[in-house]
């Protein structure tokens, strides 16, 4: 039986060696721990150094913050006051970070409101419910209310859901508008 260390690399990665076949029931060193490994490819690596074949996750569940781009725009969205589906986030998602670019300034005849949220789970989780004249919605970049601080991510979705901009009150006559949601998944 082979023993590796495991030294701190870029951003707090560590260096794996995934892939290399040699692994397979391997010793591992971390910090002067030693952690044994049962199975460890490309794919898969051992979760909190535990070597129970329950304990292995991918690395995709481990390690992946999944960033989803959606769009309202006027031109192929009504403007009318109802819910418009941006982008759908499986079950046991949580959204940790979030920001929209105005490329067109909402208008409205009436006084609109526009909100962002997660369906069933957090219905204004992403931006509050705001007038549309607000300047929150001048062209430009804007943050949401999930920050990447913990405090501020949505609630966990309890099953899969999707993420929507809500106009209220009265329709809204013009805008285009894109909005990120980057979110993880957990068990």
């Amino acid at each position: 039986m082979a023993t590796r260390t495991i030294t701190r690399g870029l951003a707090g990665v560590e260096d794996l060696l995934l892939g290399d076949s040699a692994l397979d029931a391997t010793t591992q060193t971390r910090n002067g721990t030693s952690l044994a490994i049962t199975k460890i490819n490309a794919n898969e690596l051992p979760y909190s150094g535990d070597s129970s074949v329950s304990n292995v996750v991918t690395i995709k569940e481990a390690m992946e913050v999944v960033t989803q781009r959606g769009v309202y725009d006027i031109a192929t969205d009504t403007g009318a006051a109802a819910s418009y589906t941006l982008m759908t986030i499986p079950d046991n998602s949580t959204i940790v970070n979030a920001w929209y670019e105005v490329i067109t300034a909402p208008t409205s005849a009436g006084s609109a409101t526009i909100a962002i949220g997660v369906t069933s789970d957090d219905a204004a989780g992403v931006k509050a419910q705001t007038a549309f004249d607000d300047a929150s919605f001048a062209v430009g970049y804007w943050d949401c209310v999930p920050d990447g601080t913990a405090a501020n991510f949505t609630t966990k979705t309890t099953a899969e859901r999707t993420v929507v901009l809500t106009i209220g009150t009265a329709a809204l006559t013009a805008g285009k508008i894109y909005v990120w949601c980057q979110y993880i998944t957990s068990a």
